[in-house]
């Protein structure tokens, strides 16, 4: 007789969660705001650097960053099978990719915002 322990066995539903912390670095601009999103979540603001937990699916996350005097940049995350996910019961697997927490996105991702280059004045007076 099969338990419910069995069936769930490695259940990454239970072991992991269907949530996740997730951070976009900025390196070298201060107070930079980011918006996070993807079917079904967001668009959700934070702040570079800041710790936010994201639930976990199959969609990629559209991460755009955006600082006054810095264009603006963005990056496509794309989430991957977590290894323990890879060896579960057929019943584990099911749950799993049905809440999402199959997958998983890298904890941390960096973008890099390039400083907008000021346009030239040209004097008009002789």
């Amino acid at each position: 007789m099969l338990t419910a322990t069995s069936l769930l066995s490695g259940c990454a539903t239970i072991t992991t969660g269907t949530r996740q912390s997730f951070e976009v670095m900025v390196p070298g601009a201060e107070s930079v705001q980011c918006t996070l999103q993807k079917p079904g979540y967001g668009p959700v603001t934070v702040a570079a650097s800041q710790s936010i937990s994201i639930p976990r699916s199959e969609d990629p996350l559209s991460v755009r960053c955006a600082h006054p005097g810095y264009e603006s940049a963005s990056l496509t995350v794309e989430p991957y099978v977590q290894d323990r996910a890879k060896f579960e019961t057929p019943m584990g697997m099911l749950i799993d990719y049905l809440s999402g927490a199959r997958y998983e996105y890298p904890a941390q991702v960096t973008l890099t915002l390039n400083p907008v280059l000021a346009a030239l004045k040209l004097d008009a007076h002789p």
